[in-house]
Parts: structure tokens; sequence; C-alpha cells
């Protein structure tokens, strides 16, 4: 072995095996040397054979727990590391031990197990900090973002009582920060992320990095370049994981919108821009989406839809262009005298208007008195459309209603 001639320190150690097969330290020691060689489902065999021959022997079950971890092999790393927990008697390695098998379920998405596995560990020291901090990362990667921030919210209070700081705090105010982003709350994501910037800069970035890696953020990174190669139907596969994380609504519903309006499915990108607009909270980004909604609307033949949507923008703020959509609404549904009413509101509101503009209002005016049977005012109108690219139209207009 000192000789780092590991291939016959087996050998020997194997000729000490069968003179001595009850001592667990032959075992241990062709372990060793076969861990040199790389030649791990052996060593895992040898250190099994060392906790046969002393079931009370927790480090050579950790041993066999770390081999497999080696391995990726994650499920037999947990039953080992339970054993080495089993045989031990230091308290302080048996919270490692049940820390470790936590993580290591986490890795198999084994969320309820690994709670349980550190619900025991609480209870070898419930102050823990890094307890605390393997619990968040469970709710993070479960996308159970209230527990989440509720989780990293008292490790960071613990953390205080200790007099912990910088980034030993800073863990915990990162995670913490991307559970709040999770949930909506925008402004205490970014006040946090500024403020770990000065303490810590590198929770700062880990911070960034999780909210658009975890959850929604991911998911809708991986349906955006299915989207990009017209991949619709693999798109909405992702949408609908990102839908079922249940965070930041708002930006999952309006991307959705976006995919179902490409792949032709305008009807079902209404439902979502309108599920995106109730789970905005903040009114101007919530009217800016009613603005979107509005037009899919009309662009789809939704024109009752088209004039509740504009109504609730115009209810708030005035919307020139929005409003003379609704009055193309109305005159699609053959409502021509309110379609008359609300074109002459944005006319009247227009003096500033480039006179195409104001020519196109009337234009339209003077086709929605004519329906509505005011042919006065169609006539009036029509004089007043007739000038650049309405004139032709306007001056056949007026002589078709001369004759």
């Amino acid at each position: 072995m000192r000789a780092k001639n590991y291939d016959q320190a087996v050998g020997k150690f194997d000729q000490a095996i069968q003179a001595e097969s009850s001592n667990y330290r032959y075992y241990v020691l062709k372990g060793q040397a076969l861990v040199r060689l790389k030649r791990t489902p052996d060593a895992i065999r040898a250190y099994e054979g060392a906790t046969r021959a002393n079931p009370g022997f927790a480090d050579g079950y950790k041993m066999i727990g770390l081999l497999y971890i080696k391995q990726k092999d994650y499920g037999n790393a947990v039953t080992s590391l339970n054993k080495a927990f089993d045989a031990e008697t230091d308290k302080s390695k048996k919270l490692g031990y049940k820390l470790m098998t936590a993580k290591l379920l986490l890795q198999l998405n084994k969320y309820n197990e690994a709670l349980a596995e550190l619900n025991q560990a609480k209870q070898i020291q419930p102050n823990d900090t890094r307890i605390a901090a393997t619990e968040g990362q469970i709710h993070i990667k479960n996308s159970n973002w209230q527990a989440a921030y509720d989780t990293y919210g008292q490790a960071e209070q613990m953390a205080r009582n200790q007099q912990q700081s910088g980034c030993a705090i800073g863990q915990f105010q990162a995670g913490k920060a991307v559970a709040a982003s999770k949930l909506g709350r925008e402004a205490e994501f970014k006040s946090t992320v500024e403020a770990l910037k000065q303490s810590c800069p590198k929770m700062a970035s880990y911070a960034t990095n999780m909210v658009r890696a975890s959850g929604s953020g991911r998911f809708l990174a991986t349906a955006n370049g299915y989207l990009k190669a017209d991949a619709y139907e693999e798109a909405i596969q992702w949408i609908n994981k990102a839908i079922e994380s249940g965070d930041n609504k708002a930006a999952v519903h309006k991307f959705a919108a976006v995919v179902y309006y490409k792949a032709g499915q305008p009807s079902v990108a209404i439902d979502h821009f309108k599920k995106s607009a109730e789970a905005t909270p903040e009114p101007e980004k919530r009217l800016a989406i009613y603005a979107q909604l509005a037009k899919l609307q009309f662009n789809s033949q939704d024109y009752s839809g088209a004039i509740q949507s504009i109504d609730l923008i115009t209810a708030s703020k005035p919307n020139p262009g929005l409003s003379f959509m609704k009055a193309q609404a109305q005159y699609n549904l053959g409502q021509y005298a309110a379609a008359v009413q609300t074109a002459e509101a944005v006319y009247a509101k227009a003096e500033t208007a480039a006179p195409a503009l104001k020519a196109k209002y009337q234009f339209f005016i003077g086709l929605a008195s004519k329906k509505a049977g005011n042919t006065e005012k169609a006539r009036v109108a029509f004089k007043n459309a007739a000038v650049g690219p309405f004139k032709l139209a306007a001056t056949e207009e007026m002589k078709s209603m001369a004759q």
C-alpha cells in the first residue's frame, strides 16, 4: 500500500481475510486499495465484507454510501447512509448522515421522503441552519414557493439569532428572494438582490439565476426553444409544466397566449390572456395585457369580447386607438349608431392629429352613418373625408348617395 502497488496489496489483503475473516479492518484496507485502483464495485463489496464482520461499523456503511454516490446510485446510497445513521453514536455524525440522505432524495425528486429525513435531523439539532437550508432547497425544487419563503424566513431569523452575517445569512436571504419572485413579489425580490450585491454578491447572482432556472422560468425557457423552431405541440407541453409549477402566473399565461395564437388556437390564447391579466397586480401592466387581449379578440372576430376588454382599459385611461377599434367592433356587430357615436368621440379629441388620420375617422363615420340610415350625416362625413388616400372612395360614396 505505501509503495502504491495496489494490485499486489489487494492480493495480500485477500490472504489476510482468508486467514482471519472476522477482522473487519482487512476488508477496509482492501477497500481502500480498490478505491485507489478505481474499482468502485469491488470496493463496495470489500466494505460490505467489513460491515458483515462488524455490523456496528458505521464508517463502513458511510463508505459504501459514498461509493454509491460516486456511481450516481442514490437509492442504494440512501440505504447505506441510513445504516450508518443507525450504527453511529456520535450525534454530529448522525446529523450529517441525515442531511446527506435528504439531499440525495432531493436528487431523486422524492420530496416528502427528503423532508422526513430532515425531521429526524431536527430531533437531533433543531436549530442547525444547515437543516433549514436543505429544507428550503427541497421546497424550491418542488416549486412549493410559500413553504420555501416561510422556511428561508425562519432560517434567516435563526441565523441572525446566532449572529451569523455575510454570505452565511445571505444564502437564506437569496432563497427567500427566489420564493418571493415566484410568488409575484417582484419588488421584494429586486430590493433583496440589490442588498445582496453589497453583502454577498455571489448570492445575488445565485438568486437571479435560480429565478430563471427554477419553476416556470426553466419550463418557459425550454418552451421558447421549441417556439423558435415552430414546434408548437412540444412548446405547449412545456408550457403546461410551467402552469403546473404554480408560480409567476402572469408571465406564464401571457407566454401561453402567444404560443397558442401562433399555433392557430386563438380562443385558447384569449383565455390565457385573461388569466394573465387577472394575475397581474400592477395596474399599468394589467392594462397593457388587456390591450393585447383586445387586439387578439378583434382579429379573431370576437367583437363583443374586444369591446369588453377595451372598456376595461378606457375606464381607467383614454386610448384613442383602442376606442376607434371599439367603434370598428360595433360596426362589425351591426351596431351602426353606437359605432358613429364612439368614432365621433374619438374624432372630437383628434384636433392635433394628422389630416390622413382625421380623414380616416370621417370616412368611417360616413360608412357607419350610411348603414344607420342617417344619410345627411354620412354626406357631411364623406365630404370631410375627401382628402388624401380617402378622396376617391369618399367621392364615390357621395356619388352613390346622390343617385
